[in-house]
């Protein structure tokens, strides 16, 4: 009995000591979750539509959104979103908006929805026969939209977990750009719920809120080729990570932001940036077509990510500069790089430039199709850097966002090229 007394004593304390250790450093901080709700994951299945940005009659460079279907209202009426990790509210057009913008998109009709109420931005309800209403302004990058809040049932799929009634803003006002061009109609923003103007109007936060049973994840998985992108709540799928996860603090959860704190940024082994000072953050943003960086590293980054040009190519053929070898853009962390290879940040079509070693002095060079833009007004140290994560990281990485534990995970993404040796170093 005494031996019997020994071993139970040792296995309990093993199991207790298993209950609180902590998961290593870029482990998964949920697993057990994870393994548990793997059934609860919801799909909604993603659209990719490409954009020319035209000037002088000629197409400069593209842009592209990821859209999917969402339904809002009793009876429910089918509405296309982007989803967008870089904003915090639902914007839909309404239906008594005229703009040429809201005309060229199904528009939501507050009117034919019975579960539809009009309230003011904190949610209080507005007073039959009120003259007027507070309006909200949202800014997306150069565009706008302003209307009042609306609040009305929202559902991802048929499944009832995945409904939420929540207030939105139904715009009477939309600028055409980018609005206009755009396959989808609204905006659902997935930033956490500090960020917006307060968490009624927060999709994120009203599921925290309403459905606790499900796990605070949701996951992107962004497609190369084809409408095979998704966007999964509950947890993510495992099929599409071709490697393991690696998990990131978000940095200043309180700020309402899918950002990280980056150790240091390079280009192939050069540093461009240690981060020292007031430091770097990346922002993870799926409503962006582009890499940003800060305005102060143009020069450096743009000498660094500039090659010559293509050789000869097949008559008839366009020289396409995403062919052209050359360094990887990396994202440093503790033990882990976010890398970016050469065809993912490189805009396709060769520039001229002047040059003393051709009959003409003119020769083709490849540039990157990084954008620089400052950001001063977001919150966090003065002096701080900030990379911005669109597509070309995006499309490499499969992404998690965990906004109850204020975690990212980051697996390379099935289908993903592999990084080649110089792009490596």
């Amino acid at each position: 009995m005494h031996h019997i007394n020994i071993l139970l004593w040792w296995w309990l304390c093993t199991r207790l000591a298993a209950s609180m250790s902590v998961p290593p450093l870029g482990a998964d901080p949920r697993p057990e979750i994870e393994s548990v709700v793997s059934a609860r994951v919801f799909v909604v299945p993603l659209h990719m539509q490409t954009i020319p940005v035209i000037r002088n009659n000629a197409t400069v460079s593209s842009r592209s959104i990821f859209y999917g279907e969402l339904s809002v209202g009793n009876p429910p009426q089918a509405i296309r979103v982007v989803f967008d990790t870089g904003s915090g509210n639902l914007l839909l057009p309404s239906a008594t908006c005229s703009s040429e913008s809201c005309l060229a998109h199904t528009r939501y009709d507050r009117k034919a929805s019975k579960s539809a109420y009009d309230v003011e931005p904190d949610g209080a309800l507005v007073a039959p026969g009120a003259r007027s209403r507070q309006a909200l302004l949202l800014r997306y990058g150069s565009g706008k939209a302003r209307g009042p809040a609306v609040l009305d049932k929202v559902c991802l799929t048929p499944a009832e977990e995945t409904c939420v009634m929540m207030r939105m803003v139904v715009a009477s006002e939309m600028s055409a750009e980018p609005f206009m061009h755009l396959a989808a109609d609204g905006v659902l923003g997935l930033q956490p719920g500090p960020s917006t103007l307060n968490s009624g109007l927060n999709f994120l936060a009203q599921m925290q809120e309403q459905h606790p049973e499900i796990v605070s994840r949701f996951a992107v998985f962004l497609a190369r080729d084809g409408d095979q992108s998704t966007i999964t709540f509950g947890g993510h799928d495992d099929r599409y990570a071709d490697s393991a996860f690696h998990w990131i603090p978000v940095a200043a959860p309180q700020d309402g932001y899918w950002q990280l704190q980056v150790k240091a940024v390079r280009i192939g082994n050069t540093i461009i940036d240690d981060c020292g000072g007031a430091g770097c953050r990346a922002i993870l943003d799926s409503g962006s077509s582009h890499l940003r960086a800060p305005v102060s590293l143009a020069r450096a980054m743009g000498a660094l990510l500039t090659r010559p040009g293509p050789g000869e190519v097949p008559q008839g053929t366009a020289p396409d500069c995403s062919t052209v070898p050359g360094p990887g853009l990396h994202y440093d962390f503790e033990g882990f790089s976010v890398s970016v290879p050469a065809s993912d940040y490189t805009d396709p079509r060769p520039h001229n430039v002047t040059s003393n070693s051709t009959p003409t002095s003119l020769a083709l060079s490849c540039r990157s199709a990084v954008l620089y833009k400052d950001y001063p007004g977001l919150p966090g140290p003065k002096g701080q850097r900030v990379f911005i994560w669109g597509k070309p990281v995006l499309q490499r990485y499969y992404t998690v966002y965990d906004w109850g534990s204020s975690v990212v995970g980051l697996a390379t993404a099935r289908g993903a090229p592999f990084l080649s040796q110089a792009e490596v170093a």
